[in-house]
């Protein structure tokens, strides 16, 4: 009963406030957990500790969202994508990561076949792990070797550091855009010079060369700022923000300024140098 009293009401995925989605879509509850600074302030695992405390959710999702058991698939929420004809842009487990290493496969397959069944929807996946969406990827040869063509594909960085570790490896991703969120932007950062552990650099927004062999692996689609809110923010210079959308403008790709704290207050798509940024990736 309380699960029925749970579902009524629960229509077509939540609308949201991120600038560049129309809607969020969450169907695992889950915890996640820490990867690198930009995880300091987190607002999941705040969004989680109340979700946690929610007594019209039944026991075993509450235990999900406080970590004490592992994430569950929300069938109810699993099917929603499908009762909404009209086109989206879908953010995909938002509340978490996706390709968390506690997120059984069988759920990520559940999640994509929903995905491919509804073609006239986007829905972007942003992860902090893409080692485990290759992974994944090789783990399932039912899927091709590649995520459906209206899965958009990010990873989260917020520094060099994170940068280099994590694009050079969504670039091996297969996929119709793959995007980065530098967010929350802690530090300049270059995308044309990422450093691989092997040595080797990468320019991420241009592509590169195997080496080796004449595959040319192409770069990112598409680059989103913005800086941390909340209580504790922590402070980003207008110049990172310059410097990303100038090696975007020279390399031609989609640069989105998404948020940043002006004079105590969040705004939303801030104009830089007398202009907003909200350009999305020509696909």
């Amino acid at each position: 009963m309380r699960l029925r009293r749970w579902m009524i009401g629960r229509g077509w995925v939540n609308k949201t406030k991120i600038e560049y989605l129309t809607h969020s879509w969450n169907p695992i509850a889950m915890r996640c957990t820490s990867m690198s600074a930009g995880c300091a302030n987190c607002w999941h695992l705040a969004m989680a500790n109340r979700l946690a405390g929610n007594q019209e959710f039944p026991p075993e999702v509450r235990d999900a969202y406080a970590g004490e058991c592992p994430p569950v698939l929300i069938k109810y929420r699993l099917g929603e994508p499908l009762r909404c004809r009209q086109p989206a842009v879908v953010g995909v487990q938002f509340m978490g990561d996706l390709f968390h290493r506690k997120v059984p496969d069988s759920y990520v397959r559940s999640v994509l076949g929903i995905i491919i069944d509804c073609s006239q929807h986007k829905f972007l996946i942003l992860t902090k792990r893409p080692d485990e969406a290759l992974n994944f990827l090789r783990l399932n040869p039912q899927l091709g070797g590649r995520f459906p063509d209206n899965a958009w594909i990010g990873v989260s960085v917020e520094n060099q550091a994170t940068a280099d570790e994590r694009i050079p490896l969504l670039l091996q991703i297969p996929a119709a855009v793959r995007f980065v969120s530098c967010e929350p932007l802690l530090q300049k950062i270059d995308l044309t010079l990422l450093e691989q552990s092997s040595g080797d650099q990468i320019d991420a927004l241009y592509g590169w060369r195997k080496a080796g062999t004449m595959e040319r692996v192409y770069g990112l689609d598409w680059v989103i700022c913005g800086g941390e809110s909340g209580p504790g923010a922590r402070p980003m210079h207008p110049d990172w923000v310059r410097g990303l959308r100038d090696q975007c403008q020279a390399a031609g790709v989609a640069f989105f300024y998404k948020q940043a704290i002006i004079n105590g207050k969040k705004v939303s798509c801030p104009e830089l140098d007398g202009q907003q940024w909200r350009e999305m990736p020509n696909v």
